[in-house]
């Protein structure tokens, strides 16, 4: 996420061990996390790069904040393969929903 370009991205994993993908239909979400970090960096906090939120299955939450560069788009394909890599491992197959 930059001040002007931002996607956003969501995996979820089943009860059966499966790894999901959905990437369209995420606009309200990505509003959502761009208007989060307009607050962190209105309130005088470094603008972040990255926010991974992680859910369980009890409702509980956690937010991680990344503040890499991420200006040079010609690597973002391998941060993306580096952060599937981090949390959801090297040979995870991921089913993508439309």
């Amino acid at each position: 996420m930059l001040d002007d370009v931002s996607g956003t991205e969501i995996f979820y994993q089943t009860e059966e061990d499966e790894f999901h993908h959905i990437h369209d239909n995420v606009d309200a979400l990505d509003e959502l996390l761009v208007e989060l970090r307009g607050t962190f960096i209105m309130a005088g906090y470094a603008p972040w790069s990255s926010v991974t939120l992680m859910l369980d299955g009890s409702g509980r939450f956690s937010l991680e904040y990344g503040y890499e560069d991420v200006s040079d788009f010609e690597r973002a394909g391998e941060r993306r393969e580096k952060w599937l890599a981090k949390r959801l491992g090297g040979n995870a197959e991921i089913i993508t929903h439309e």
